[in-house]
């Protein structure tokens, strides 16, 4: 069986370690949430934090040519820094066009019977 190709992101970090990060796609936003909501509860702020990271979890693929198992992608702390970790979500923030508008415009118009 051939092993189908997916699009990936090839990063190199600031302190020169190469991450590929696979391609950003809706359902990581919804897997994120729903493995998130068990542990953040009512509590917004740690939903977002957990969510980031589910995502992050998602995307990782490989670190350095090495590809990362579950229990790796698990336990961050042991393969990234905090400022590693930081700069991965920042392209990840790039990725999903979060960061700023890019070329889309918008503009309050009326709409209905209202």
């Amino acid at each position: 069986m051939e092993q189908q190709k997916e699009s990936v992101f090839k990063v190199t970090l600031g302190s020169g370690k190469v991450v590929i990060l696979r391609e950003l796609k809706i359902q990581h936003q919804e897997l994120a949430a729903k493995a998130a909501a068990p542990r953040a509860g009512d509590n917004a702020m740690l939903l977002a934090m957990a969510m980031q990271k589910e995502i992050i979890k998602m995307l990782l693929v490989e670190i350095d040519g090495h590809v990362l198992s579950a229990n790796e992608k698990e336990n961050l702390d042991k393969i990234l820094s905090y400022k590693e970790y930081n700069q991965i979500q920042k392209v990840v923030q790039q990725i999903s066009g979060s960061d700023d508008m890019g070329n889309e415009s918008m503009e309050i118009v009326p709409y209905g019977n209202t």
